[in-house]
């Protein structure tokens, strides 16, 4: 394949990459806010009693917002649960694209070392001979 040919697949191959970069990085992004709530919402015990609005709730009603913070925790970690393998899907997809476009990298510069040889063996055969020189 000629280097400039290799050069077009390289950049189909960056796009790819990065348009798969991108689908990992917003799946790691939505994983991350999913982490970050279920620690605020785990600490709102915590914070309920820091305020000291625990104390004065009734225990009928602390009972319920506890159950529904639980509940709240039990959503999150499922939904967690379920983009966990798309994250193992676009982190592959991602890794494939990234060898890829390496690869195609690579290839295009020995495709590119390998026309400069070819060109400059082609001007030392076409090249005129030496002028004998006279002793």
């Amino acid at each position: 394949m000629t280097p400039d040919a290799l050069r077009q697949l390289a950049a189909l191959a960056e796009a790819r990459r990065s348009r798969d970069l991108a689908v990992l990085d917003a799946l790691l992004m939505e994983d991350r806010r999913l982490a970050a709530e279920i620690l605020e919402v785990a600490a709102a015990p915590a914070r309920d009693l820091a305020e000291g609005g625990i104390a004065i709730a009734p225990i009928a009603q602390q009972a319920l917002r506890f159950a529904w913070l639980e509940q709240r925790i039990a959503a999150l970690r499922r939904r967690r649960a379920e983009l966990a393998p798309r994250i193992a899907q676009a982190r592959a997809a991602a890794t494939r694209s990234l060898g890829k476009h390496q690869a195609l990298e690579h290839l295009t510069e020995r495709a590119e070392v390998a026309a400069e040889r070819r060109r400059e063996a082609r001007s030392e055969r076409e090249a005129m001979p030496p002028e004998p020189r006279d002793p």
